[in-house]
Parts: structure tokens; sequence; C-alpha cells
């Protein structure tokens, strides 16, 4: 195929949402100190391993040309 040809590119976004459960404590820790909450990297890391895919939302599509 000749590499100089235009493209018509179709470009589909998602959007996924992910949630996990607080615990009184961490939930404590956010409403006292919302810096400390998000600044505590194990608590985050520890957080997002335990985060569970609650919804899907289809965000568009867009299309456009490449040249």
């Amino acid at each position: 195929k000749n590499n100089s040809m235009a493209k018509l590119i179709r470009v589909e976004t998602d959007y996924h949402y992910y949630a996990v459960d607080l615990t009184d404590e961490q939930y404590k820790m956010y409403q006292d100190d919302p810096d400390a909450f998000w600044d505590d990297d194990d608590l985050q890391e520890e957080l997002y391993d335990e985060m569970e895919l609650v919804r899907t939302k289809d965000a568009g599509t867009d299309y456009y040309v490449e040249e």
C-alpha cells in the first residue's frame, strides 16, 4: 500500500469506573485531613489494588482524517 494515502481514523473512548469501600477509619482520615489521606502512598496502593470495576460509560466516538 502507498504510505502517503490519507486514512479515516475512528477513536472510541470509554470511561471505566472503579470503586472500593473505605473503612470507617479510612473515611475519618479523609474527612479530618484529605491531604494526609491522598499522600499516604501505602494506603492508596492498598486501596487501588482492591478496586473493582463498577461500571463502564461510553464517552463517544470521534473521527478524523490522518494525512
